[in-house]
């Protein structure tokens, strides 16, 4: 292949594996002379030019697997398009917009420092094509395949939900378990801001350039419920918070409302049908979301999973044995865990009239107030739907937002969050972009 070719077919994957309009990132490291180099970007020709250059000075290349926010610190710091060596600041976690891409990543067992052998080559394969016929069985996608030079990469698209990876991490220990062997399931690629060699460069320790070895006929999202589902395998546990406890708590959303919460999570949330029986309307959903799928074989196709909202209460139900246990709270943790943000629909309306009492009509908070604590926690971890408008309001407009904030401006861009959308991933991108 020559330069003009790769070229080409770094170009063509670039294009294939991000959106346009995504900023991504190309590293080199290894280089005695020129350091860790860098491209940060969003034009694909540049960004396959700049990996040649890289590999030039002899660098090792790798690309970034998710693209990184258009308004974090790192994309509003550095040059985009434009090749640097001896560079100190790259991509980090933190600065990671979504789940673009998850990375499976088998290596044959040897050696540290050491080529792969063509017969442990042949054994990576092998356990690469196992893993992928199990991922197959449990309605996972057909991924991008990749030869890295030592061993195989599975890159599954991923839905653009939340780029955190703590369930991959445990989805990843799952499949290790199952099979490492001869070869081993890199454990250690979760994170957001993981990179990843980019085909048709030099592996330098391999002495060989990775190629893609085939896209797939049809590349569709992973939804992130079937990594979750595996993660629960190797031992992820949710984390959304114990059912509700709340005296005097009662249901706050109504049939529109639950409607307008399943279109917030379409990704796991796929509406089938609503009907209404007995006084409660159930809302039917075509595929389970803890499986990520419909079950198949137990009479649980289509429809066979409901949201049921009655006059007081909420409920979750799957007819499946396999997830009847589950509960409208065990769903919202799962929501949280796949997507990283909560519902902005208040589904309860808590009883604080003792604490606004407290406060006396809410005109004498101080930040020597004993309940500041308490509204900290409920800033902190997006619960503003259970404290009563008026408080929430003052708090807000006196602590959390800036002086520049004008309450009479009916035009005023802090109105609407402060008035009603307290949810926790709105309010953090809104204060980030106040406070630059």
């Amino acid at each position: 292949m020559t330069k003009g070719q790769r070229k080409e077919a770094i170009l063509q994957f670039l294009n294939f594996v991000f959106a346009p309009g995504d900023l991504y990132e190309l590293r080199a490291l290894g280089s005695k002379k020129h350091g860790t180099m860098r491209w940060l970007g969003d034009q694909s020709m540049g960004a396959a030019l700049a990996a040649g250059g890289m590999e030039e000075r002899d660098g090792d290349v790798y690309y970034g697997l998710n693209p990184v926010k258009l308004d974090s610190v790192y994309a509003s710091k550095t040059p985009h398009n434009e090749p640097f060596t001896n560079v100190h600041f790259t991509m980090g976690d933190k600065s990671a917009d979504c789940r673009n891409l998850y990375l499976i990543d088998i290596d044959p067992v040897r050696p540290s420092g050491a080529a792969a052998t063509e017969g442990q080559r042949g054994d990576a394969i092998s356990t690469a094509d196992d893993v992928q016929v199990f991922l197959s069985s449990r309605d996972w996608p057909e991924p991008t395949r990749i030869d890295s030079g030592n061993g195989i990469h599975l890159l599954y698209k991923g839905d653009r939900t939340s780029a955190d990876g703590c369930i991959l991490k445990f989805a990843l220990k799952a499949l290790a378990e199952k099979f490492d062997g001869s070869c081993k399931v890199d454990q250690s690629v979760f994170n957001a801001g993981r990179i990843a060699r980019l085909p048709y460069t030099l592996n330098r320790k391999a002495q060989r350039r990775s190629t893609v070895i085939s896209y797939p006929t049809k590349w569709e999202p992973l939804p992130a419920a079937r990594v979750l589902h595996l993660g629960m395998e190797g031992g992820y546990q949710f984390d959304y918070g114990e059912p509700r406890k709340v005296v005097g708590s009662k249901l706050a959303i109504d049939a529109d409302g639950m409607d307008r919460f399943i279109h917030e999570y379409p990704n796991q949330l796929k509406l089938d049908a609503i009907t209404q029986r007995d006084g409660a309307t159930y809302f039917a959903l075509s595929e389970c979301p803890f499986k990520g799928a419909p079950h198949r074989g137990q009479d649980c196709g289509a429809g066979k999973t409901c949201i049921i909202l009655w006059p007081d209460g909420v409920g979750f139900k799957c007819f499946s044995d396999d997830c009847s246990n589950h509960t409208f709270a065990d769903l919202l943790r799962l929501l949280y865990g796949v997507t990283g943000r909560r519902p902005s629909m208040q589904i309860w309306d808590d009883n604080f009239e003792a604490l606004e009492a407290r406060w006396g009509g809410v005109v004498h908070v101080t930040s020597e107030d004993p309940e500041q604590k308490y509204l900290d926690h409920c800033y902190d971890e997006g619960f503003w739907d259970c404290l009563p408008e008026g408080i929430a309001y003052q708090y807000l407009t006196t602590y959390r937002f800036p002086a520049c904030f004008d309450p009479k401006n009916p035009a005023d861009p802090w109105l609407p969050v402060i008035m009603g959308e307290y949810r926790r991933g709105q309010e953090r991108a809104a204060l980030s972009a106040a406070w630059v």
